[in-house]
């Protein structure tokens, strides 16, 4: 029962935390490169 209980509690930051790495990752991307990305691109 308990579970349940903290799953809800780490979820929050757990997705806080990926929501904030992932936009990290796509600015790092985007430094790297330096040609515009396509919307094809970012899907693949």
């Amino acid at each position: 029962m308990g579970e349940s209980g903290q799953n809800e509690f780490l979820r929050g930051p757990l997705a806080l935390f990926g929501v904030r790495s992932g936009a990290r990752l796509v600015k790092n991307l985007a430094n790297h490169r330096r040609t515009p990305m396509s919307p094809a691109e970012l899907i693949l």
